[in-house]
């Protein structure tokens, strides 16, 4: 049986079309389509397009879209992802990005293991890239906190770089106001690049 059948039983192509039967619903939407084609990032799945379509929908946009989001963001498929980086650049535009919600799963997901940083951290620099610095900035200051090592283990790979994605995106925004989580890796001492990203990313958020 193909691995792609499991987990997606009622996805079908309907499914894929809930947001223009409802464009004023758009995170109820997202509720629905998460269960069906969350975790699949290695599948495409029509990940990005469906989160476009969302984007361009209407209605609130909370933990649901967020959770799609960041999910969308990690899909393997280079263009799938692109069509995520345009739908947070849709929402951003519209003021409706949830970038609080967005962090957050992202953060959990990331330590979880369930989504490789690398191919997020190339999607949130396309979009930084694009102009959505204090989207992209509050996405990482809600991730990091949850996707930090504890003391003794391993950083996961990509999150050195997006600490430094956040230092630069705390310069550009002027963002002020330590992270407890960032100060406490920062505080380990050593050389690691997560320690001395860090490091800068604290000393940006508080200086004065």
């Amino acid at each position: 049986t193909d691995r792609r059948d499991h987990g997606t039983q009622g996805f079908d192509q309907h499914t894929g079309h809930w947001a223009a039967v409802l464009p004023s619903h758009r995170d109820i939407v997202a509720a629905h389509l998460v269960p069906y084609l969350a975790g699949w990032e290695e599948y495409g799945w029509n990940q990005g397009a469906l989160m476009l379509g969302l984007a361009e929908a209407d209605g609130p946009a909370g933990a649901a879209t967020g959770t799609f989001l960041a999910h969308a963001l990690a899909n393997q498929d280079q263009d799938e992802r692109a069509r995520a980086v345009e739908a947070l650049l849709v929402l951003a535009a519209r003021g409706a990005l949830p970038a609080a919600e967005t962090g957050t799963a992202l953060g959990r997901l990331a330590a979880l293991g369930r989504i490789p940083l690398p191919r997020t951290l190339k999607a949130l620099t396309a979009a930084a890239d694009a102009g959505a610095h204090a989207g992209v900035w509050t996405i990482l200051a809600t991730a990091l906190p949850h996707a930090l090592p504890a003391p003794g283990e391993r950083a996961r790979s990509g999150l050195p770089a997006m600490i430094t994605l956040a230092a630069r995106l705390a310069e550009t925004t002027r963002a002020e106001g330590a992270i407890p989580e960032i100060a406490e890796v920062a505080a380990r001492g050593g050389t690691s690049r997560l320690v001395t990203e860090s490091a800068r990313l604290h000393r940006t958020l508080t200086a004065t």
